[in-house]
This record gives C-alpha cells, sequence and structure tokens, in this order.
C-alpha cells in the first residue's frame, strides 16, 4: 500500500524536475511515517510550487477537534464516492515526489519490510490530493495530503494488495493542473507496469523512530529449506 516513505534526492534534481524554484537544503529521510511533514508539490491554477503537508488527510469541513484518525490513502476506484476525497480530487491534486516506499509482505510470523524503486528513476511521483483544515477553536491552519492507490503491479502482489499511483513524467504537468478535465485526471490513475526494484530491507524500518541510510540496504532473507519428503 505504502507505509513509509523515503526521501533522498537534492533541491537541484527537484527544481529541475518540476521547473521550480526551491530555497534552501532538502533534508533526506529514510523512514517518514504517518502523520509526519512530506514534501509536495502543487499548482494553484497559474504556477507550481514546493509545500510542506502532513501525512493523513483531514477534509476541510470536519468539525472535529483532535481529528485523530487521519486519511492516509485514498482508493482510486472509490475517490469520487467519498465525501472526504471528492472536491479535493477537482480541485487540489498533488504530486508526493518520493526516492522510494515502503510495504510489508506477510510471513506468518513476521512482516517483512521491502524497499520499492523504480531502477533508472531517482524520483517517484506519487499522486497526492489535499486539503485545508481550520482548528474550529484556535483557528490554526493544518495542510494535510493523502496518498492514492490502485491494484498492484504483478510482481508487489505478493507485498500487499494495493500499491501508490505512480505518474508518468508526461502526466505530472496535467495531473497538477487544475483546470485538467477531471475524466482525463482520473484516466491517469493506473497501475504502475514497469520493471520496479525490490530490496528486503531491516526490520528496523518498523519504528519510525529509527531513521537512515541503513534503512534502505539489501538484507539476506533467507529461503525457507524445502522436504522432498513433505
Amino acid at each position: 500500500m505504502c507505509g513509509r516513505l523515503a526521501i533522498h534526492y537534492t533541491s537541484e534534481q527537484l527544481s529541475a524536475l518540476f521547473g521550480i524554484i526551491i530555497e534552501g537544503d532538502i533534508v533526506a529521510r529514510y523512514n517518514i511515517g504517518y502523520s509526519e511533514q512530506v514534501p509536495v508539490i502543487v499548482h494553484d491554477g497559474v504556477t507550481k510550487s514546493l509545500a510542506v503537508m502532513e501525512w493523513g488527510l483531514i477534509p476541510s469541513w470536519s468539525n472535529k477537534v483532535n481529528n485523530e484518525k487521519k486519511l492516509t490513502h485514498a482508493r482510486s476506484e472509490t475517490i469520487l464516492e467519498k465525501p472526504s476525497f471528492r472536491e479535493s480530487v477537482r480541485k487540489r491534486r498533488c504530486i508526493i515526489p518520493v526516492s522510494s516506499f515502503f510495504d510489508w509482505e506477510n510471513k506468518g510470523t513476521h512482516k517483512q519490510p521491502w524497499n520499492i524503486s523504480l531502477p533508472e528513476q531517482s524520483v517517484l511521483y506519487i499522486a497526492g490530493i489535499w486539503d485545508r483544515w481550520t482548528h474550529p477553536v484556535s483557528g490554526n491552519v493544518r495542510h494535510t495530503v493523502a496518498v492514492i492507490t490502485v491494484n498492484p503491479s504483478e510482481e508487489l502482489t505478493f507485498i500487499h494488495d494495493r500499491m501508490p499511483v505512480l505518474l508518468k513524467k508526461e502526466d505530472m504537468e496535467p495531473w497538477l493542473n487544475p483546470e485538467t478535465p477531471l475524466d482525463d485526471a482520473l484516466d491517469m490513475l493506473r497501475t504502475y507496469m514497469g520493471t520496479m526494484k525490490l530490496i528486503p530491507v531491516s526490520r528496523d524500518v518498523n519504528s519510525v523512530r529509527n531513521d537512515g541510510e541503513d534503512l534502505i540496504k539489501e538484507i539476506d532473507v533467507p529461503v525457507p529449506k524445502i522436504s522432498l519428503f513433505d
């Protein structure tokens, strides 16, 4: 589905990819979890820009003070049916640029984390939606974002039954632009069919307290012994 995110590209790389000016350095993170801050590319109808948002969408109309249960993922098949998502997918589409993402394979006694990236692409363009929520008492504003998911590619089915939408480079501009017809935008929400790089990694990534480059390094995963007499 996309349980954690990693970013280790530079400001210069992101500026070149999206044609925007980014002031300051982007701090590398290797284990971004729900409710944490993520970089997001948005479009106001005129220009693109980089924003930082909280992962876990809160609908603008929510009147809950705490909003502890945030919406981290939005299923592409039902995105127009859900009141929490349908206005955002019409007017507030975004891209979450990441270097890779993590998901967990259920191995019975434990879950094995995998780091997932593209072999010849340093940045993945995850399709997302965002919203702006104002606290009903304090007036504080929170900008929040959700990852859009689809059915997984065949090579990811052993890990999870969902995966994030990875946009093609040519789809980035029309996806971001709020003037793009909704049907055209929704048609971009497809399963990525190219080759992916799947690496089993340490279970240290299970804790969001851990961070660092070691979390995206490949580890040896024991292969089950098969008896001829089973």
